[in-house]
């Protein structure tokens, strides 16, 4: 449960226009960018 209200709440931020809490290949994609762009920590 904890897992999927923090990937709705990833997506309300990064894709509002749909945050079902669902780790799709687009929520990956955004992941994988932002990762890319800005490093792992």
């Amino acid at each position: 449960m904890q897992q999927i209200r923090v990937i709705a709440a990833f997506q309300m931020h990064f894709r509002p226009a749909r945050w079902d809490g669902i780790a799709d290949a687009e929520s990956q994609a955004i992941a994988e960018a932002l990762l890319e762009k800005y490093g792992q920590g």
